[in-house]
């Protein structure tokens, strides 16, 4: 257990400490200032579709160490096959690594001012009274919520809609595949209308999709309804997850402290990692059947309204910095 503790926390360090407001620069500056949405559009469909990929070619690779008689399962065969896997992700981090080194160019220093020199007090005052920065955070921060939200699908199949357990695993299974073209579709919107409209869009699906809870005792809804529900939310929510650092530029954060503001805005925006599911878990166990997923859906609701209630205040503070740029 001590072993995996410090393993976990080690993964943490290096994955969201030295990679991920990296990550998000190096994503805006390789995206033209107009194609901000189609530039992190690609960045989370790439992603959504290399998870998908690695873990299916993950299941065949432990599949391969399994007996076809599972009885004849073995605590070795299980090791030799977790060993396996653990190989592959290895191997993938480790070419990521080379090619990251030998092609994601640096930023030239005229076009970077910040680099090489004294750390950038000014700059960052100045982004912190930034409300564009702070709006940015709730966003993240409800479309988070509506993240960690589509993990429960599948309980809600099985307890209210009588699915078998292996039903309404696939039904979660199924929402990855929704994802790269969901969060591409939505950062070429978010080019054309704005990304946060794209948000605010975003937002408003999400919450007619948590509707249906409340008229499920009418009896008029099947489970092909519920997919379809569950394709919407997905839909919107990998959308969402698609443009909401696009607002960075829409915003007019500096792109030499994008670092920083990625970082303040991630704090706030990834906090549900912290809350939600000791929530989700108090509300449904609490209130047992269609109740608890009745008053886990207001919750939904209540966090996309404020996304959306976010979204239309950066819009707004937004074009606002563009007819006076010395507005904060």
């Amino acid at each position: 257990f001590t072993g995996l503790w410090l393993l976990f926390s080690f993964w943490g360090l290096t994955t969201i400490l030295l990679f991920w407001a990296a990550l998000i620069r190096a994503t805006r500056e390789w995206g033209d200032p107009e194609r901000q949405g189609q530039a992190y559009g690609l960045l989370d469909a790439g992603r959504g579709l290399l998870a998908a990929a690695m873990a299916s070619a993950a299941v065949a690779l432990l599949s391969g160490f399994f007996p076809e008689d599972p009885a004849t399962l073995t605590a070795a065969d299980r090791r030799e096959a977790i060993r396996a896997v653990i190989l592959f992700y290895t191997s993938i981090t480790l070419a990521t690594a080379l090619l990251t080194w030998f092609f994601i160019q640096e930023p030239d220093e005229e076009e970077d001012p910040v680099s090489g020199s004294a750390f950038p007090w000014a700059r960052i005052r100045e982004v912190l009274g930034k409300p564009t920065l702070w709006l940015q955070a709730g966003i993240v921060v409800c479309a988070y919520v509506g993240y960690k939200g589509i993990d429960y699908f599948s309980l809600f199949a099985v307890d209210v809609y009588g699915l078998s357990e292996m039903e309404g695993a696939s039904i979660s299974a199924t929402t990855a595949w929704i994802r790269p073209i969901a969060a591409l579709g939505a950062g070429l919107l978010a080019d054309r209308i704005l990304a946060s409209r794209a948000t605010s869009l975003g937002f408003f699906l999400i919450a007619a999709a948590y509707t249906l809870p409340f008229f499920i005792e009418v009896g008029s809804f099947t489970v092909f309804s519920l997919l379809v529900n569950v394709g919407l939310t997905s839909a919107a929510v990998y959308g969402l997850r698609g443009v909401y650092f696009a607002l960075l530029e829409e915003g007019r954060i500096p792109p030499a402290v994008t670092g920083t503001a990625v970082g303040i805005v991630s704090v706030l925006g990834y906090s549900p990692d912290v809350f939600f599911g000791p929530l989700a878990g108090w509300i449904i166990d609490g209130n047992p059947g269609l109740p608890g997923y009745q008053i886990f859906s207001g919750v939904m609701i209540g966090f996309s309204a404020l996304g959306l209630l976010a979204s239309l205040l950066f819009t707004r503070q937004s074009r606002r910095q563009v007819l006076s740029p010395n507005a904060s």
